[in-house]
């Protein structure tokens, strides 16, 4: 019994602390004040869509095109992905 109720409420912690930690993740990463004048041009972009912190607009690629800037996300479904040759860039990749 002593094992279970070990396991029980660590589980009961880790589940109501999860938000939580999501939460501090995504404002840690947006703590400079947003400078618009500091975003990149999008202009050239066929898709695009908001930064983490919302303040900037990113170009969203699309499977085969070069991601390796922060200026440049992948699609929702692709990762970008390095490969073995450093020389070349890493490019957005199925899942």
């Amino acid at each position: 019994m002593w094992p279970r109720s070990i396991f029980f409420i660590f589980f009961i912690i880790t589940f109501f602390s999860l938000p939580s930690l999501a939460q501090k993740t995504s404002t840690s990463l947006c703590t400079a004040k947003c400078d618009p004048d500091s975003c990149p041009d999008v202009s050239s972009c066929v898709k695009i869509k908001s930064d983490q912190c919302n303040c900037c607009q990113i170009c969203v690629r699309q499977v085969g095109e070069t991601c390796n800037e922060p200026a440049l996300a992948c699609e929702t479904h692709l990762t970008c992905q390095q490969d073995n040759d450093l020389d070349k860039p890493a490019v957005c990749k199925g899942i």
